[in-house]
């Protein structure tokens, strides 16, 4: 009986699944929708409701069930608000996700691809939408944010109406106001929304062809800022 109880809340476990922790460095936390906390590491379980918080030192590298994949920056929280994938028809799909503090990069996978309305990023200036793409997002302050898309296209609503972001544009949102769509070269001239937005991560989160964001290996090269020169950091 004991046997079958522990076969049964296995299969619960993983067929409630959101995805899996590919990678963490530093301090990594999840709080679960039942307000239990826990330390992240390699391999472990995400679930509806998890709370992905990193430390002041902490990445994190989550891969979803449908291969999505997000890289979230230091001193972020992220939220997996809804998780349905894969579902009975795609209707019944859902990626829904909330961004509350920090930044991330994204890969997006097949939910969304189908129906557009299955995907969101919610942050607290606006919602993220797709058409299937790679993204990073990330705050300026508790008001305003700064997305950049690298590939595909981003939708991006608030209370002032809807604007596509395409690949190679960048916009910042900010409360209450039209989205500010500015040119890459004063972006990337800026060190304020470079420094915020584009977190260069590790090399070993360079993408493949097949859209992984690969991992890491046992020495790396991290760089915070873009135009900063990398350090080379060994497990």
């Amino acid at each position: 009986m004991i046997g079958s109880l522990l076969v049964l809340l296995t299969v619960s476990a993983v067929a409630n699944a959101a995805g899996k922790v590919e990678f963490v460095a530093g301090a990594v936390s999840a709080t679960s929708a039942a307000g239990s906390e826990r330390k992240l590491t390699k391999g472990d379980v995400l679930a509806n409701g998890d709370l992905v918080r990193t430390g002041q030192d902490g990445l994190a590298q989550l891969r979803f069930e449908d291969g999505g994949r997000i890289a979230l920056q230091p001193k972020s929280e992220f939220r997996i608000d809804e998780y349905a994938y894969p579902a009975t028809t795609k209707s019944q799909e859902r990626g829904f996700f909330s961004l509350l503090k920090g930044g991330m990069r994204t890969i997006t996978g097949q939910v969304g691809r189908d129906n557009r309305d299955a995907y969101r990023v919610t942050t607290s200036v606006a919602t993220i939408g797709i058409r299937g793409t790679e993204y990073r997002v990330a705050y300026l302050d508790n008001n305003s944010v700064a997305l950049w898309t690298a590939e595909g296209a981003v939708e991006v609503c608030n209370d002032t109406g809807c604007s596509l972001v395409v690949a190679g544009e960048v916009a910042v949102i900010r409360g209450g106001q039209p989205m500010e769509r500015l040119a890459f070269s004063s972006f990337s001239a800026s060190q304020e929304l470079a420094g915020s937005l584009l977190p260069a991560f590790a090399v070993g989160e360079g993408r493949r062809g097949d859209g992984y964001l690969g991992g890491m290996p046992k020495c790396y090269y991290y760089t915070y800022y873009i135009y900063a020169p990398p350090t080379l950091i060994c497990n």
